[in-house]
């Protein structure tokens, strides 16, 4: 048979190699949870930026819009989302920041892997 040593050595490495294939795997999911974020981040941005152009370019008046936070609507809601739409119940201004649990905020993401998205509707509608 191989001697204790041997034996460790090789425990030794298949843990190893356990340990780098978590690591790799913990990598792949980080970098995926990123990117979704900050996809997320600039499609919302990217919306908002251009309501504001097309509102100003159809020379519609200042506050002729007004912007909804607009959650999930499922189980895996989280508690800094949940309360959003309730504290914007009349919506914000296209420059205003929302109110949340976690402060002012333009538009989402409110957090890493926030699923919320801004809605626009005219302020007559409202």
């Amino acid at each position: 048979g191989r001697s204790p040593r041997a034996r460790v050595a090789q425990t030794l490495a298949r843990r190893q190699a356990l340990v780098e294939r978590k690591a790799a795997q913990l990598r792949r999911k980080r970098a995926m949870v990123v990117a979704r974020t900050e996809t997320l981040s600039a499609l919302n941005t990217a919306h908002d930026e251009f309501w504001q152009a097309a509102s100003a370019q159809a020379g519609l008046p200042a506050g002729s819009l007004r912007r909804f936070w607009l959650r999930a609507r499922d189980e895996r809601v989280c508690e800094i989302c949940l309360p959003i739409p309730t504290l914007n119940a009349d919506g914000v201004g296209m420059q205003e920041p929302f109110q949340t649990p976690a402060g002012p905020m333009l538009t989402p993401p409110a957090h890493v892997q926030c699923r919320c998205v801004v809605v626009y509707r005219p302020a007559v509608l409202v």
